[in-house]
């Protein structure tokens, strides 16, 4: 679009305070972008920075020569750090955009990159990733107390920030105010390797700070005539409905309530222990255990498919008269797995994807704590690999750019066979022991309309 100028701008918090913190300190974030009439700006150069900073205790850091073997999920990277963000027209006070869920949803839609593409570039530079766990854990570290951290630099993964088709007029909206709310640490961090008595582990004193943050991006002047064609805004907004899958055996029921869908992805999360919990991935995005087969309907009707997606062979259906190396296993999901790159990137085959059996195999690696440095009676599994994005996602676009199903009165139902609350041998007790979370995230297509300031689903 053609401008006048442009102009870079630097904000500070209104906080008014230095470093922010979900345990110990103010742990929500405000900028506010005044109200600029005929300036647009231009999300896409919009960056959040700061340095991390994580304290082992109330008196020391994380230094590079500490035993902590302490990780942050190696896709995420920073935004792991977030658990909401909400953004407000600073006109009337309207909300415009609240995305629960941050960190899972920022996973979800990173699945579009490779592990190469963390290893090196901009994800492992600016957002604090790393080819696993490992890798992005070096992040932690600082030289002494009164460093200031890792620096980062990251865009932040909402609809209207990122997932939006034009730029926002500041005038129109009156201005804005983000609203970021920090993740607890036990949610952010986790500890590598639960059963390493080597090594000192993470607990209720360790906490994380986020310092020198500012929001940078840059403004766009243009003609009057230019800002009064700007009537709106088009964007993909993102809810996230929690159900809990409790038998081998589930159907879970919800209704879009949209006009626009795009896709819905389901992850299934051990409901006992992957929130709140040091010693587990918060943000993990596995298999529901022992997957076998599913099925989706709209309206009491199979749809879009009129068959049940089969996962062939399903890890419970593998040989258990012998010895099983269950540092290895990896299921068959060739056609879950088309369903959910078409989903997610939109075409097939994909340029860079999470999604694969490499990353599988390094789940159940985990899984299976052949890894661990714990006593062989008391093997706990291990946090070395996030990676592994294998959920099920289904695209109501069909491939097709620019299209999209309307849903506003459909009940749409998944029927879910697993190995949940079951006495499969091969698959893990304790996970199979448990019912699984399932968040379904729904990601739809919204317009906010500048003349009323509503957004439309």
């Amino acid at each position: 679009m053609a401008s006048l100028y442009r102009r870079m701008f630097e904000l500070d918090p209104v906080n008014n305070v230095k470093e922010f913190s979900s345990e110990n300190g103010i742990n929500v974030i405000n900028f506010i972008i005044p109200p600029l009439q005929n300036v647009l700006l231009s999300t896409g150069d919009l960056v959040l920075q700061g340095n991390l900073q994580l304290n082992v205790d109330a008196t020391n850091p994380k230094e590079y020569t500490d035993d902590y073997r302490a990780g942050i999920d190696n896709v995420l990277g920073l935004h792991g750090a977030i658990e909401r963000v909400e953004i407000t027209s600073r006109q009337g006070n309207v909300l415009l955009e609240q995305r629960l869920s941050y960190g899972l949803g920022a996973k979800v839609a990173r699945a579009n990159i490779s592990n190469a593409d963390l290893r090196v570039g901009r994800f492992n530079c600016q957002n604090l990733c790393g080819e696993n766990t490992d890798a992005a854990g070096k992040f932690l570290n600082r030289n002494a107390f009164d460093g200031d951290g890792a620096p980062f630099n990251i865009h932040l993964q909402t609809g209207l920030l990122s997932d939006n088709l034009q730029s926002l007029n500041l005038g129109a909206i009156g201005g804005m105010e983000i609203k970021i709310t920090l993740s607890s640490t036990a949610n952010f961090l986790f500890n590598i390797d639960q059963g390493d008595s080597g090594t000192d582990q993470l607990g209720s004193d360790s906490l994380y700070t986020l310092k020198n943050l500012k929001l940078f991006g840059r403004y766009q002047y243009v003609e009057p005539q230019v800002a009064a064609r700007m009537t709106g805004v088009e964007f993909k907004q993102m809810a996230n409905q929690l159900q809990v899958v409790q038998s081998s055996n589930d159907t879970l029921a919800f209704q879009p309530q949209v006009s626009s869908l795009d896709k819905i992805v389901y992850v299934s999360q051990p409901n006992d222990s992957t929130k709140n919990n040091l010693n587990t991935n918060s943000f993990q995005t596995n298999s529901l255990v022992g997957l076998k087969q599913y099925r989706e309907s709209r309206n009491g009707s199979l749809f879009p498919k009129d068959f049940p997606v089969v996962v062939e062979t399903a890890v419970p259906d593998l040989p258990t008269d012998g010895e099983i190396n269950e540092r290895w296993i990896q299921g068959g999901n060739a056609e879950q797995a088309y369903h959910l790159i078409v989903a997610l990137n939109g075409i097939y085959p994909p340029m860079h994807s999470l999604v694969g059996g490499l990353n599988e195999t390094r789940h159940h690696f985990d899984l299976s704590g052949m890894a661990s440095q714990a006593d062989i009676a008391d093997i706990e599994p291990t946090n070395r690999y996030a990676n592994n994005i294998n959920c099920i996602a289904t695209s109501y676009q069909y491939g097709f750019a620019n299209y999209a199903t309307p849903m506003n009165n459909d009940l749409l139902q998944i029927e879910l066979q697993s190995s949940v609350k079951t006495s499969d041998k091969v698959v893990n007790e304790a996970v199979r022991d448990q019912t699984q979370t399932t968040n379904t995230m729904m990601i739809y297509n919204t317009t906010l309309n500048y003349a009323n300031m509503t957004v439309s689903k």
